[in-house]
């Protein structure tokens, strides 16, 4: 008895090393796998479209291609395959986009790129690269985007940095951003450089699982990739230098609440522009100089559902006010996604409503409302469907000397596979 108390007294374990100052290795990058799935989609009729989507394993690649005679005949397409690859602490993901546009002018894409993500013992690090090469109306073209981020997260506030460039127009222009992330505070201040002269930036966001809560200040250039510019729903002529894009002071204040099933957002801004896009004479965009602007949207998403039929509502209601006139740009606009679902069936509403607004050449464009319905029957992966476009047989003026064309149909099929 007395030697085991000695032995408990003495405590002769030798002491415990002290792990604070222990670096252990980093766990393996792990990201999980997509389902296996392909969806096989196409229709015909007096419009014409398909899409095809596969995803094995790491591997995915998406085709879309659409052929319509609106108020202009238009056809585009775009297909990009990738394929990650993951190593134990670094993610790959090779890519390759391609994308063609046939209106008045051609516009061909081929946008190769690689991102990746990787852990070190103190930071994680991630990024990537894409380079554009664009041919219009065979005229060549190449623009790039890099990204660099690294966040130190064994540092309190995990501090956050990233760095973008991008070369357009044989000329280099680059972004450098700092982050904090308190809590539910997440603080950014960035500045792109221009001839040396920083004109920085700053966003304050709250976040938590049900809110949204964030203020942006900007200032100076804003540069964009003409992939970002490119909309095929206009008549615009898009070429390589777009027009100046820098601003005076704009602010941004965004707000969200997500309740699941049902989710409202207030999203407003209030620009000075030194410098603006806009469209101008035979549909090529320039820029006009000191123009004041001031864009609010609210959105509204709500799903209602029981054992028998399922609801979902997706409403965008936007207004746009400037102190000058800009081609285009009307002064209130709707969107509205109704859906039903209905044992097999499903029936769907895509509303579109324009309020009056400038033309270029046009002083007052008409208002437009056009509804475009879908029906479909779907049966385990098997989806067979009706689409109708114009259903209001609306042919006002959408923009200078183009009018929207009459009632059309279609009928599609749509396999949806999961292996």
């Amino acid at each position: 008895m007395f030697f085991l108390l000695f032995i408990i007294a003495s405590d002769s374990l030798p002491p415990l090393p002290d792990f604070s100052q222990t670096m252990f290795p980093e766990p393996p990058l792990w990201i999980g796998r997509k389902e296996n799935s392909l969806t096989l989609s196409g229709y015909a009729g007096d419009f014409f479209a398909g899409n095809c989507d596969l995803n094995i394993q790491y591997f995915n690649i998406s085709t879309y291609y659409k052929q319509i005679v609106d108020w202009d005949s238009l056809k585009y397409g775009s297909i990009i395959t990738s394929y990650s690859i993951p190593m134990p602490h670094l993610f790959l993901t090779p890519s390759i986009y391609g994308y063609f546009l046939q209106r008045e002018n051609n516009y061909k894409l081929l946008s190769p790129g690689v991102n990746f993500s990787s852990t070190i013992p103190w930071a994680i690090i991630s990024g990537g690269l894409n380079v554009d090469v664009w041919q219009i109306n065979k005229a060549n073209y190449i623009e790039e985007q890099t990204k660099l981020e690294i966040i130190f997260d064994r540092m309190i506030y995990l501090p956050h940095f990233e760095i973008t460039t991008i070369y357009t127009n044989s000329q280099l222009h680059s972004m450098l951003t700092g982050k904090l992330h308190i809590r539910n505070f997440h603080l950014a201040i960035s500045s792109p450089t221009v001839h040396g002269f920083p004109t920085p930036s700053f966003t304050i966001q709250y976040l938590n699982p049900k809110i949204k809560l964030e203020t942006e200040i900007k200032t100076g250039c804003i540069y964009k990739t003409l992939k970002d510019h490119l909309n095929p729903y206009t008549p615009l002529k898009y070429a390589i230098p777009m027009p100046d894009e820098s601003l005076k002071v704009g602010v941004n204040f965004n707000a969200k609440l997500d309740l699941g099933k049902h989710q409202i957002g207030v999203f407003n801004s209030v620009k000075n522009w030194n410098s603006r896009p806009v469209p101008g004479e035979d549909f090529e965009i320039t820029s006009i100089k000191n123009v004041k602007e001031i864009n609010i949207s609210v959105m509204l998403k709500n799903q209602f559902a029981n054992k028998l039929i399922r609801v979902e509502n997706d409403l965008h209601f936007n207004y746009n006010w400037t102190d000058t006139t800009i081609a285009f740009l009307a002064e209130y606009a709707i969107y509205d996604t109704f859906k039903i679902y209905f044992g097999v069936l499903d029936i769907s509403l895509e509303t579109e409503y324009l309020s009056k607004r400038s033309g270029i050449y046009t002083e007052m464009l008409s208002p437009v409302f056009i509804i475009n319905p879908n029906i479909g029957v779907k049966y385990k992966f098997l989806r067979i469907f009706v689409s109708v476009y114009n259903l209001t047989d609306d042919r006002k003026e959408i923009f200078d000397h183009y009018f929207l064309n009459h009632r059309q149909y279609a009928g599609g099929l749509e396999i949806d596979f999961r292996f």
